[in-house]
């Protein structure tokens, strides 16, 4: 399987869960930092927002904040209901 930045954010968050004295904001800055290495400063300027985003989509649907039905028939990949 090809390595995506997706999957990059994923491991990374992964390891930072396992550091316990660093609080949300901490581990967030951590991953995002890690990531602004790996990629160039114009790939990194641009994406920045979207990675931010997906990096506290991850973390609500973690906490089951977000439910996420995986559903190919009716809505592609992802189906997140409406409340």
């Amino acid at each position: 399987m090809e390595k995506t930045i997706f999957n990059t954010i994923i491991d990374l968050m992964n390891t930072v869960d396992i550091i316990l004295d660093m609080g949300g904001k901490e581990k967030k800055a951590y991953v995002m930092n890690e990531i602004k290495k790996i990629l160039t400063d114009e790939a990194y300027e641009r994406y920045e927002p979207f990675i931010s985003i997906t990096i506290d989509g991850i973390v609500d649907i973690s906490r089951k904040k977000i439910k996420v039905i995986l559903n190919k028939n009716r809505c592609g990949t992802f189906c997140i209901p409406r409340q």
